[in-house]
């Protein structure tokens, strides 16, 4: 019963320090689930030191002599498969798990797959 009142009254804790280390807390989380929506966990099989090395290349990619250009290329990406997911969660009623994959378990482009309307769920994969 003790623990009950505690986890509910670390819930309701509305502390300067604690709302801003939940709104931290959930940033991180929401940034991993980009990682893992990307496909960069299969793809690296799970290895962190293989995720953080691909996401350092990146850095070092964004920070060359054409940085701009780079971000505003992910950026155009990222919005694209965004849309596309929100598209596919539309006509499937909400039920879209990631990017699609092949037989060879590699990513399909979601930018690539044809959004169409539809009255009834399509399946892309």
């Amino acid at each position: 019963m003790i623990q009950r009142l505690e986890a509910a009254r670390r819930r309701t804790d509305t502390r300067g320090w604690v709302l801003a280390r939940r709104e931290r807390t959930r940033h991180l989380i929401e940034l991993g689930g980009l990682v893992q929506k990307a496909g960069l966990v299969e793809l690296a099989d799970d290895d962190r030191a293989a995720i953080y090395g691909a996401l350092l290349e990146l850095v070092g990619r964004a920070r060359g002599g054409e940085a701009g250009d780079t971000l505003a290329l992910w950026k155009r990406r990222g919005k694209r498969a965004f849309d596309a997911e929100s598209n596919v969660e539309e006509l499937s009623g909400g039920r879209f798990y990631g990017p699609c994959r092949s037989a060879s378990s590699s990513p399909v482009a979601i930018e690539a797959l044809p959004i169409r309307k539809a009255s009834k769920p399509v399946r892309l994969c």
